[in-house]
């Protein structure tokens, strides 16, 4: 019996399959009516490199996600209640997590002085406004890739 080597992934794809096995331990949590654990969206599930948005200009220090985790896990839910399919919600998932890294300063800002450590800007809609809103409404300025 011969063995084919496994075929080479992009870390897109690879972040792609992951987005759908985090929906599918969503939906069997949001099943049985369990708790979620927002430490799934970090490793050894999902590697920062596959979500990294950019990079602040005043520094590095902390990897800070432009949508809370908490809110994703939150606003998927939401989405199994209305019915919405597994692709959906990996759909979801791969828009909304991403990570950008920032000085430690934008971050307390971000989270004490804006107040959005685990919420977006004020009017701001899960699935219709920009996930990059939070970094950019606290004025974080990200470096061109």
């Amino acid at each position: 019996m011969q063995i084919t080597p496994p075929p080479e992934f992009t870390s897109t794809a690879i972040f792609q399959r992951r987005a759908l096995l985090l929906a599918q331990l969503l939906y069997d949590h949001w099943e049985e009516k369990s708790g979620f654990d927002t430490r799934f969206f970090h490793m050894p599930l999902i590697r920062n490199e596959w979500v990294l948005r950019g990079r602040s200009i005043k520094g590095e220090g902390y990897g800070e996600h432009i949508v809370p985790r908490v809110l994703i896990r939150d606003e998927c839910l939401k989405m199994y209640d209305r019915g919405e399919s597994l692709m959906a919600v990996r759909d979801a998932i791969v828009a909304h997590l991403g990570i950008v890294m920032i000085s430690r300063e934008e971050a307390h800002h971000l989270d004490h002085v804006r107040g959005w450590k685990t919420t977006m800007p004020p009017g701001w809609r899960f699935g219709v406004d920009d996930p990059m809103a939070r970094i950019t409404d606290a004025g974080i300025i990200l470096a061109v890739a």
